[in-house]
């Protein structure tokens, strides 16, 4: 990777690399385009690209939400809760090369600042595909939502719900 690699928003013209890194990363969980069009429109702050030069090699997708559990895998969400409670870490991906650097720390960092500028008290997510220990070493912890029944939601029945608290501003 080059110097200039690092994390900038998500556009829509990123969209179709943004793709191409999910369907790379993430074969056994595909999104259709439309989900992340969608929740890059109903909520641009949460999306950001990690750009090595011109080359998209990962990406971040969050969103306000709610405790009752997150969408399924591949569903659309119409709207966000008039009243979240948390920020969801919809969907973090790096290709191979871009992992070990720093990137993962850097925006999970940046995704906590954001929902605290959106006075969210929470980061929330799904751990899936054994990723539990790489999510634990950045400050998650098991709980923090409900979830769906394992069989409906698409993540598989191994894929634990995690939360981190965002420190309280002094």
């Amino acid at each position: 990777m080059t110097v200039a690699t690092r994390w900038r928003p998500m556009v829509e013209g990123d969209l179709t690399a943004v793709i191409a890194v999910a369907d790379a990363v993430h074969p056994a969980y595909p999104e259709d385009a439309a989900v992340f069009a969608e929740r890059l429109h109903l909520f641009p702050k949460g999306g950001a690209v990690l750009a090595d030069g011109e080359q998209i090699v990962g990406y971040r997708v969050a969103h306000p939400w709610n405790l009752a559990g997150p969408p399924h895998v591949d569903a659309l969400i119409g709207a966000l809760p008039a009243c979240p409670m948390t920020l969801l870490l919809h969907d973090l991906a790096l290709r191979p090369h871009a992992r070990g650097s720093g990137h993962a720390r850097e925006v999970v960092e940046a995704t906590l600042a954001l929902a605290a500028r959106e006075s969210l008290p929470r980061i929330t997510l799904i751990a899936v595909a054994g990723t539990i220990p790489f999510w634990s070493r950045l400050g998650f912890c098991k709980g923090g939502m409900e979830r769906p029944a394992p069989e409906h939601d698409g993540y598989g029945a191994c894929a634990m719900p995690m939360v981190r608290e965002v420190a309280a501003k002094l």
